[in-house]
């Protein structure tokens, strides 16, 4: 599934699909998303909690993948009310970075799975911000644990949910 890296038909400007990845304790959805969706390059997003996890396991995944390895971004005031602007700040930075690359076309992944749900309305806000699509990994759990495997949801944007109002 995923694209050889720099192929572009001769018709079309160079573009990536990056993930920013939403990521806390749980990590399974991470091998899930990448293993079914598009992915070329992946950022992760967490607390301070857990970064030293995410920065070992970005390059696992990305050699796995086979996709460039992004930054990470660590905040430390997840439960504190300066949280929002912090994700916000970190989904900013990464903006930013892919920016000064030489891909102008730029599709936007943001999964919000992993984390709090306050990364969730924050990683969904962001998608819409940045033009990129939220995606959730669906997985079932019985009795208590989750089960193999699991789905990529990807949501549609706001400005398709607009139209439902007119």
């Amino acid at each position: 599934m995923h694209r050889e890296q720099g192929y572009m038909p001769d018709d079309e400007e160079p573009s990536e699909t990056v993930h920013i990845i939403f990521l806390g304790s749980r990590t399974e959805h991470v091998d899930i998303a990448l293993s079914e969706m598009d992915a070329d390059a992946l950022h992760i997003i967490t607390s301070t909690r857990y970064q030293k996890d995410a920065e070992g396991k970005i390059g696992a995944w990305c050699k796995e993948f086979k996709l460039r390895e992004g930054m990470v971004q660590a905040i430390d005031d997840l439960f504190e009310a300066t949280a929002v602007q912090s994700l916000l700040g970190a989904v900013h930075r990464i903006v930013n970075h892919e920016k000064e690359r030489e891909f102008t076309d730029l599709k936007w992944m943001v999964g919000i799975t992993g984390g709090t749900q306050l990364m969730g309305a924050v990683g969904t806000y962001a998608a819409n911000m940045i033009g990129g699509t939220p995606y959730y990994v669906h997985r079932i759990k019985e009795n208590g644990e989750f089960l193999e495997g699991g789905v990529p949801m990807e949501f549609p944007d706001l400005v398709a949910l607009n139209s439902l109002s007119e």
